[in-house]
């Protein structure tokens, strides 16, 4: 009969102890959704919060529990629902409903054809969002998200910063981005700065800036602030 290490049982009561530590409670919030019909709606949203100061995004990328000034409960869903917001430690909180083109998948696992993206930025010419995944890993706090560049390096793409990381959970973070009247975009994260400067490639200074081999650091935020002030 197979019988744990000391040093197995060990790790096992530190993971457990880890993950206890870590409080999910889901508080009411007020804010609004806005129905496939455009009709906006005020509502008590359920939002699960972690360790009081964290959003678990990954918890209300399918779904957003709420009750009506009725009553009346229901779960907001992103085939039936085009966006909900609601304010979290003075920041304005938009899940916007589309179509799943990039076939991102739940924490765990499966695939819906329509999913809630976190609105980053809005702008004239290219909005970006967020969606995580990641099974095991939403209940973790984030202070930003390395991705590999076909360069081999490391680089930190969102800082702390950046109020929505303050927000953010670990695990696998898609940025994904969408010019006007055109589909969603997701770079690569083996290939994200030299796919991420292909998509941009419009404006020649924030391309050029991405193909840097000396850029070592940078935020999305700030890309897609600087893209949307160049002359198109």
């Amino acid at each position: 009969m197979y019988t744990p290490s000391f040093n197995q049982f060990r790790r096992i009561f530190l993971f457990v102890l880890f993950i206890s530590c870590k409080t999910i409670n889901a508080k009411v919030i007020q804010g609004y959704f806005v129905t496939n019909d455009n009709d906006t709606v005020k509502a008590d949203l359920k939002i699960p919060i972690v360790d009081k100061y964290f959003i678990d995004f990954i918890k209300i990328q399918q779904t957003v529990k709420c009750e009506l000034l009725t009553g009346e409960k229901l779960k907001l869903t992103p085939d039936k629902i085009k966006e909900v917001v609601f304010r979290f430690r003075e920041q304005k909180i938009k899940l916007k409903s589309f179509s799943n083109t990039l076939k991102l998948k739940a924490a765990g696992g499966g695939f819906k054809e329509n999913v809630f993206l976190i609105e980053l930025i809005k702008g004239p010419y290219i909005d970006s969002y967020l969606y995580f995944t990641g099974a095991g890993t939403s209940n973790l706090a984030a202070h930003g998200e390395s991705f590999s560049s076909s360069k081999g390096e490391r680089r930190n793409v969102m800082k702390d910063s950046e109020d929505i990381a303050k927000l953010n959970f670990e695990g696998s973070t898609n940025y994904i981005f969408k010019k006007k009247k055109e589909p969603l975009f997701t770079p690569s994260i083996q290939t994200f700065d030299t796919d991420l400067a292909e998509f941009l490639k419009t404006c020649k200074a924030i391309a050029e800036k991405l193909n840097n081999i000396d850029l070592k650091q940078y935020k999305v935020s700030d890309i897609v602030e600087q893209y949307n002030l160049c002359k198109q």
